[in-house]
């Protein structure tokens, strides 16, 4: 696989008596003093080795108090040297002279994890355990020039880019982040999600990209490949292309044990070394591709119902079907062969599904108000030319006389407040005629399908209503009527219309209707209509739909509230009060203090702050205190 180990023999060669009794965190070879060698040891203490006088200590330098994490020789001048400790200093050795000079920085922060010089100017980068990525100049020593929140933990690694601007980090949050450290945007350039937290980070050489392998991020014009190894064991050294960045470029899984250092020797070629007390060279080229097992063929859905396909490019030198000799000169035989597009779902109107969602009535505690709720349903969906739905509204409209009917309700204060007699009388005992109703009741058909229905003021013994109410035998019906619509609910959930599922039963629940309907068909489509609701951005229908139809079990344990930064709109997913991005506090629009214990916002003008304060003002006004005129309420 274009791989060789190199076991190193058992006994070391870089012996010193004191020196080597101590654990090293870090070893680099000056590449201007080919010569010199540099360790890092547990205690704090800095080695400097001379490789021309016999593998010597050349000197021993112990200005920290804590163990040192990372060193880095200034690129162009053996003698200098950075160091990055625990006890939250860096410090700069100058090694021209026996009394080496050290120059301190204090970065006011954790422990240092790791630092790196600037290649083309006089400073360096370095990142700390709170996260923070800071940028220095040597020339001033008194303050850092530029600061970051980098990563949401331990930031543990940062690679400069051979221009100078272009910074990567990597952290225990999983990501690599790429920075342009002379922009004024405190944001990422870029974000690569990994499996595992990041150790260490290295950008591959020019000339590495391959095929398409250079280009930019950003317009930056920088390479496109980096390789980072993780701190735990079984992930494997990942070459990341950031122009895709949702699979790794290369795999090379060659240790089996944890990786604790990468390098490059060309773009071709990484060096690596792991507990497994393995040096591994690997050949990038030839290692395991992941996108070359990955299908290339994906759907997606979005929002308004439309589906949008990519398919794998067909090989053109293998023949689909085999056409005869007469048939090929048939132009219109061509088969074209589409490998991108987009489908409409024409049974999805987005526009009538907000529209109804926005307009329809939902309340029927009583048959009058089921009754009206069903008309008015009713025209809303014929104006959006919605003509089966409306019909299907108009029927369950009809069923106002057998809600008052039920065991419960009350019958009619007075005959000039009910409702309208409607179409088909309801109440039969006699014998049968066309297609099962009583002979009375076909002529009754025919004279309602033929004249208006009667005036308000009609009898009330003329009404269905009123002789459902009135005492008696229960009526017989020819058929359950509430099975019927039980059936016609289960259709339209396998027709996948959730929204005439959701209404139509709650419209009829809520009036206590007998409806058969088992209820986790019914949170099934609660949740099915809630999610789309919520993919619709109608967040405060998909709240009232939750709370009346949903279990409360159901909705207190499927309820995510995504926080974001009012200052820079970043997502914040710790339990701290200032913003993980810009260090902003949310701040209460009453008192202005920062916003701790019970809050709240309305959602209609986005304004709030501590439920204390707001409770005050809502009392006294009725205003939003912000005063941008909404009425606010609580």
């Amino acid at each position: 696989m274009g791989t060789s180990a190199v076991h190193p023999p058992s006994g070391g060669h870089f012996h010193h008596p004191t020196i080597l009794s101590y654990t090293s965190n870090d070893v680099k070879w000056s590449k201007a003093r080919p010569d010199r060698v540099a360790t890092a040891a547990a205690n704090g203490t800095l080695t400097i080795w001379q490789l021309d006088r016999g593998l010597r200590v050349d000197r021993t330098i112990t200005e920290h108090l804590r163990a040192i994490n990372r060193l880095a020789f200034y690129p162009a001048d053996g003698n200098l040297i950075l160091t990055a400790s625990q006890d939250g200093f860096v410090h700069l050795a100058d090694l021209r002279t026996r009394q080496a000079q050290i120059r301190r920085f204090d970065c006011k922060a954790e422990s240092v994890r790791d630092v790196q010089f600037h290649p083309t100017e006089p400073g360096f980068a370095a990142v700390f355990e709170n996260g923070t990525l800071q940028k220095w100049d040597l020339r001033a020593p008194q303050t850092h020039e530029r600061k970051w929140s980098a990563h949401n933990g331990l930031a543990l690694s940062v690679e400069w880019y051979m221009d100078g601007r272009i910074v990567a980090t990597g952290g225990r949050d999983r990501q690599i982040k790429i920075w342009d450290t002379r922009s004024e945007n405190r944001k990422a350039l870029l974000s690569v999600q990994t499996i595992a937290p990041i150790a260490r980070v290295q950008w591959r050489p020019a000339g590495g990209g391959g095929a398409g392998g250079t280009g930019g991020v950003n317009g930056q014009g920088m390479q496109l490949h980096t390789a980072c190894c993780a701190l735990s064991m079984g992930h494997p050294i990942h070459v990341w292309d950031l122009n895709r960045t949702y699979v790794p470029h290369r795999l090379l899984d060659q240790h089996t044990n944890v990786t604790t250092g990468i390098a490059w020797q060309d773009a071709d070629t990484l060096f690596s070394c792991s507990k497994d007390k393995t040096v591994v060279r690997h050949t990038v080229r030839s290692a395991h591709n992941p996108l070359s097992v990955l299908t290339q063929s994906a759907v997606a859905w979005n929002v308004y119902g439309d589906m949008a396909f990519a398919l794998e490019t067909p090989d053109a030198r293998t023949a689909v079907y085999k056409a005869s000799a007469a048939a090929a000169f048939d132009v219109s035989g061509i088969v074209v062969r589409q490998t991108c597009g987009m489908l409409t779902d024409a049974t999805f109107d987005y526009e009538a599904v907000v529209y109804l969602v926005e307009r329809y009535r939902l309340a029927g505690e009583t048959p009058m108000a089921a009754l009206e709720s069903c008309r008015h349903n009713a025209l809303m969906a014929a104006r959006m030319s919605l003509h089966v739905t409306a019909h299907t509204w108009r029927l369950v409209a009809y069923l106002g006389p057998l809600l008052a009917a039920l065991p419960g309700q009350k019958p009619p204060a007075s005959t000039a407040s009910s409702p309208a007699a409607p179409l088909v009388p309801l109440v039969v005992d006699g014998p049968r005629s066309r297609a099962g109703m009583p002979a009375s009741a076909s002529s009754s058909y025919d004279t309602a399908m033929s004249s208006p229905s009667p005036p308000a003021s009609a009898s009330s013994s003329a009404s269905p209503a009123g002789a459902l109410a009135a005492a008696g035998p229960p009526p017989v019906l020819p058929f359950d009527m509430w099975a019927q619509v039980a059936a016609m609910l289960e259709y339209y959930g396998e027709e996948g219309d959730v929204q005439m599922c959701v209404t139509v039963y709650s419209v009829l629940g809520f009036a206590h209707a007998p409806l058969a309907v088992p209820p986790d068909l019914v949170t099934r489509w609660a949740e099915a209509y809630v999610a789309l609701l919520s993919q619709l951005r109608l967040f405060v229908h998909a709240a009232q739909l939750r709370r009346t139809l949903l279990p409360e079990e159901a909705a207190l344990e499927r309820t995510t509230y995504h926080v974001l930064c009012g200052h820079c709109g970043h997502g914040n997913v710790s339990a701290g009060a200032a913003c993980e991005q810009c260090g902003a506090y949310a701040q209460c629009d009453a008192c202005h203090r920062p916003l701790r214990g019970a809050m709240a916002w309305c959602s209609g003008c986005g304004h709030g702050g501590h439920l204390a304060c707001l409770h005050a003002w809502i009392r006294e006004e009725n205003q939003c205190i912000t005063g941008c005129g909404h009425h606010c309420r609580l």
